[in-house]
């Protein structure tokens, strides 16, 4: 709270120092979507004897066709949800200190059902979604070491109190997205998903950036060449260092892993200098005609994958309630048994039906990115404030697979290029002997960024990027 408290006061004052009102100023410019408003529903703690763990329960309406829908059907539901509730407990509902309705139950699944139905009872059943503040401290007991939920004291699936390693073990269960596990056998399919790969494949992928330099988000500034630069010498990964000198003056740079160690010859760097220097030349890629290249090939590719899994999932399973529909009728046209036949006919086709509601409901949900949007994107990378870490960390990730660092010059690898661009002669002019002098002698310091370089990263490219030419 106090974050979020601080965070808006800084978002107001940025605003008021420009003299815009504070929607524009988050906006960023023009404002031609609002995001989804989120209703505080039902309420967690303790009412009446009922502990509920979660903090809040939030309806978000998000397919509502505006604001003023939004609204109206958050009131509608949740005046519709006091009366679910009287009806749940056969008593008259109490509003909780968030002024949601007091969760009548210890069980959250319980709270979700019960919201559902009132939703389901205005008929937004398609419209609306949940969202939930879990307060997971809240849960937490430092003394047992376990998370208090329906009414009991929840612990590891091997009974144990909960430490920093079974939330990641939680994310890395192949069971979410249908694996039968037995041992040391995985059997895809063999249990039903709960959720789709994608998300599955987002969180993993966090997960092992996460492995791959694990203190990154530890350092109170951010390196922006984490996992992308490398001694050009020794093949290993250069990290961020930071301390302060004799003088007091605090020094960000980057050093050789091996050269810690005494294993390489390779000097450090400025953190600002080099990660000047990249940012500089990437930007320099995005003329005019890699700009349209760009639009164009990513467009192309979002059109190519604008099916999800669930999409494709819930597509086959229509062709295949097709099939067996069409080969029923066949065996009834034969004189098979007909009123049989044709009750397995009406319950294919009510399948099929409820399929094709599935269907929408996730096409509804499908984001894709139109070439206006993608260019408009990329024009702000080339003209924005090149000094904006939003604006340095895109052109960083989108353009640099890997940089390879000397003394005297760097290689710069790019994702989906057909040859290196080497810079010569920028760097050492740029590592001032007072510089080094100053971190030879400043207090022990530790490294903000892990030393495991990201091989696989290594060898990972990007289609969309295979005509981009450095400009002359």
């Amino acid at each position: 709270n106090a974050i979020y408290s601080v965070s808006v006061a800084a978002y107001r004052a940025a605003a008021a120092s420009l003299k815009r009102p504070l929607y524009d100023y988050i906006a960023g410019g023009d404002i031609k979507t609002v995001p989804i408003p989120s209703f505080n529903v039902l309420n967690g703690g303790n009412n009446a004897g009922i502990k509920q763990a979660f903090n809040e329960f939030i309806v978000m309406p998000y397919r509502a066709s505006d604001i003023e829908q939004a609204v109206e059907i958050a009131v509608k539901v949740f005046k519709q949800l006091g009366n679910v509730i009287r009806e749940y407990t056969g008593s008259e509902p109490r509003v909780g200190g968030s002024f949601g309705w007091c969760a009548p139950s210890e069980d959250p699944e319980v709270c979700l059902q019960l919201i559902q139905k009132a939703i389901d009872d205005c008929g937004y059943t398609e419209q609306c979604a949940f969202a939930l503040d879990c307060a997971m401290s809240e849960m937490y007991d430092r003394e047992s070491k376990t998370y208090y939920l329906n009414g009991k004291q929840v612990k590891t699936s091997l009974s144990k109190a909960f430490n920093k390693n079974s939330l990641h073990r939680l994310l890395r269960n192949k069971r979410y997205i249908g694996y039968y596990i037995y041992k040391d056998m995985e059997t895809p399919g063999g249990m039903p998903r709960i959720i789709e790969d994608e998300l599955f494949e987002r969180v993993q992928h966090i997960l092992n950036k996460n492995k791959a330099a694990p203190a990154r988000s530890r350092g109170r500034e951010e390196y922006l060449l984490t996992t992308k630069l490398f001694c050009g010498y020794c093949r290993e990964m250069m990290t961020g260092y930071g301390g302060t000198g004799k003088s007091g003056t605090a020094y960000r740079y980057y050093a050789c892993k091996n050269a810690k160690k005494k294993l390489c010859q390779k000097k450090v760097v400025s953190k600002q200098s080099i990660e000047d220097c990249v940012v500089s030349e990437c930007r320099k890629l995005l003329t005019d005609s890699n700009i349209e290249k760009i639009t164009a090939a990513v467009a192309a590719a979002c059109e190519a994958d604008y099916d999800s899994s669930a999409i494709r999932r819930i597509k086959a399973a229509i062709q295949e309630a097709d099939t067996a529909i069409e080969n029923l009728w066949k065996a009834l046209e034969h004189g098979q048994a007909a009123e049989m036949i044709t009750e397995r006919i009406e319950k294919r086709q009510k399948e099929k039906d409820e399929l094709q509601t599935q269907l929408a409901v996730e096409m509804g949900k499908e984001i894709t990115f139109t070439a206006p949007q993608i260019r408009a994107f990329l024009d702000s990378l080339k003209r924005g404030n090149i000094n904006d870490d939003i604006t340095r960390r895109g052109l960083v990730n989108i353009f640099v697979r890997a940089i390879y660092l000397f003394d005297d010059r760097m290689t710069l690898i790019l994702n989906g290029g057909d040859r290196p661009i080497t810079i010569d002669d920028i760097l050492l002019d740029e590592i001032e002997e007072h510089f080094e002098d100053a971190i030879s002698g400043h207090s022990p310091c530790s490294s903000l960024v892990a030393d495991a370089p990201p091989r696989e990263a290594l060898v990972s490219t990007s289609a969309f990027f295979n005509d981009i030419r450095s400009p002359p």
